[in-house]
């Protein structure tokens, strides 16, 4: 069991999917044993080494389990507390020419990252990867429409 953002989540390896997954303790209903005997975690593709709890919680602040990447976003100064809060302190933060804002670069599940600027979204700007700053623009773009209707 891990204690993240004030929820439980059952750390568990899916024989269906092959990986780790997190389910939140409060949501497991019509739970089964199994006979089968448990699966070593250092079996278990990036665990090998074991846990690492500090990854975990600075990595996965939704509990997604896709590979973290790294990502840089432009952050307003008033929130680097809450950066810190769901990101840990192993990132990087620069300055920019605007004393308002700063640049944030950290490796993170990309899932968990949009979900995460979205919440921010008047305070953070993402840069790159690619790919996640496009996926953040169709989701503006789609409650624009709706909002629009």
């Amino acid at each position: 069991l891990i204690l993240h953002n004030q929820k439980y989540y059952l750390m568990a390896h899916s024989t269906y999917w092959d990986n780790m997954v997190f389910h939140r303790l409060d949501r497991i209903s019509n739970m089964q044993f199994c006979d089968r005997p448990a699966k070593s975690i250092r079996e278990v593709k990036g665990y090998e080494s074991g846990i690492d709890y500090k990854k975990i919680a600075s990595t996965m602040p939704y509990m997604y389990t896709d590979e973290p990447e790294r990502i840089k976003f432009v952050s307003a100064v008033g929130i680097i507390d809450q950066v810190i809060d769901w990101f840990g302190q192993d990132i990087k933060i620069e300055s920019t020419d605007n004393e308002k804002e700063v640049i944030v670069t950290l490796q993170a599940s990309p899932s968990a990252m949009e979900h995460w600027a979205m919440q921010y979204l008047n305070y953070v700007k993402v840069l790159n990867p690619d790919n996640l700053r496009k996926q953040i623009t169709e989701n503006l773009e789609k409650g624009l429409q709706s909002y629009n209707q």
